[in-house]
């Protein structure tokens, strides 16, 4: 029974796991896109009371 245990985690942990597909590179362009987004629709930049923190929600206005 410990062998079989042993042989089967043994398989599991050697099998590559594929939870990240996208490479670093695409994953630096998610993080500049998601960044250029917080800071261009969800703050507005300033020194007044309320300003530069992040909305928990969005009102488009067009």
């Amino acid at each position: 029974m410990k062998k079989a245990l042993l042989l089967t985690l043994s398989v599991i942990l050697s099998v590559p796991s594929f939870s990240q597909l996208s490479g670093w590179y695409q994953n630096l362009e998610k993080y500049w896109w998601y960044r250029y987004r917080l800071v261009n629709d969800f703050m507005k930049i300033g020194s007044n009371p309320g300003e530069s923190i992040p909305a928990g929600h969005r009102i488009k206005t067009e």
